[in-house]
């Protein structure tokens, strides 16, 4: 755990290129025993109906090597449960993130203590904070797309956390 500081809640643990740059060895050696894992430009593009063969295969390596898996989003039931058919893995949908609900309830699924979950995620101020604020691991990926001005601001103020992660990283 981090030392208590301005914004401690808004770092992420670990900074990670891509999801598929995850691995089981990693998250084992970390502690991770599971995980929850962001939908739109974590794990998908925006709107995009069904995964990736890559992104089957990334959930699948991870299931078979005993971390379970449950996607946690903001999305409605109906984009959630058409993407994660394919993927064979339990949901939380409209969770609300960084409130608490949602996420709570993808810890009861995964039945593991906060402390042994990740929250893998794209955002700082949705997933990074939810995780920090759930007792997570909080695991930030680099967003799948780029986009409009909006995207861009809060990228922007989301560097000066990132930075830290990194700086962090390597000193340990």
């Amino acid at each position: 755990m981090r030392k208590s500081r301005f914004g401690a809640n808004l770092i992420p643990d670990k900074v990670f290129g891509a999801i598929q740059d995850i691995q089981p060895d990693w998250l084992r050696a970390h502690g991770v025993r599971g995980l929850a894992v962001d939908l739109d430009n974590t794990l998908a593009f925006y709107g995009q109906a069904e995964p990736e063969p890559q992104a089957v295969r990334w959930v699948r390596s991870l299931v078979d090597a005993g971390i379970p898996v449950v996607v946690v989003t903001n999305n409605s039931e109906a984009r959630v449960r058409q993407f994660c058919a394919p993927l064979g893995v339990p949901y939380v949908f409209r969770a609300g993130k960084p409130r608490l609900r949602g996420l709570k309830q993808a810890i009861q699924m995964l039945g593991l203590p906060p402390g042994q979950i990740a929250q893998v995620g794209d955002q700082v101020y949705t997933d990074v904070w939810g995780a920090k604020r759930s007792g997570m691991t909080a695991l930030l990926v680099s967003p799948m797309q780029k986009g409009h001005f909006l995207f861009n601001l809060r990228r922007w103020l989301e560097g000066p956390f990132i930075r830290l992660a990194r700086r962090e990283e390597e000193s340990a």
